[in-house]
């Protein structure tokens, strides 16, 4: 007898927990928060920008507008979610609507706090100037975890029929697999054992 067919139940019992414990710990409920500019650009206004004498100060005026989004992709509720700025932006708008408190830090960073973001949900931080440079989104943070920041891109929708098929043949190919794997450790064993 070889030492894994003396020894296997006693392997089995003393590697299970370890088993146990990385899958508890990587199939676990867990907020998870991603953050991604979702636009950003900077209208050229043909209007003059006057002084408070009417002077004209320059000959056209600069919008700037960005764009964030702020996301729960996770499986459990994000709590004190805070998204901090540079500084405070000259017009902020949130979509959709929701109850906010906004705040500065001692060293004059603007803070947004909302009380929670649910799984799934998405919140959208929009940010306007005029004239001026826009603030930078430094941190998004929870009591749980910190945004990671993504890329996002516009994709073409897939039709369902396609996907349908797709999805079979990912599942007939997946089902084939484990069949012969399946397959193969029947013969395997039963050489070894016959």
């Amino acid at each position: 007898m070889t030492f894994l067919e003396m020894y296997s139940k006693e392997i089995i019992s003393v590697l299970s927990p370890f088993g146990t414990f990385l899958l508890n710990r990587w199939f676990k409920a867990k907020a998870k928060l991603q953050v991604a500019p979702a636009h950003q650009f900077a209208f050229l206004v043909q209007e003059p920008l006057l002084d408070n004498q009417g002077r004209q100060v320059q000959p056209n005026q600069v919008i700037y507008t960005r764009s964030f989004l702020i996301r729960n992709a996770g499986r459990e509720t994000a709590t004190k979610l805070e998204v901090v700025f540079n500084w405070k932006p000259m017009y902020l708008n949130i979509w959709p609507i929701r109850k906010h408190t906004q705040g500065a830090e001692p060293d004059n960073r603007h803070v947004l706090v909302f009380d929670s973001l649910s799984p799934g949900e998405l919140v959208r931080v929009e940010v306007l100037s005029l004239n001026h440079n826009l603030p930078a989104l430094l941190t998004v943070r929870s009591a749980e975890c910190i945004a990671k920041n993504i890329d996002v891109n516009i994709l073409p929708v897939v039709k369902k029929p396609l996907l349908i098929l797709i999805w079979t043949l990912i599942g007939t190919g997946f089902a084939t697999c484990v069949y012969l794997a399946l397959l193969l450790m029947q013969r395997f064993f039963s050489r070894r054992l016959g």
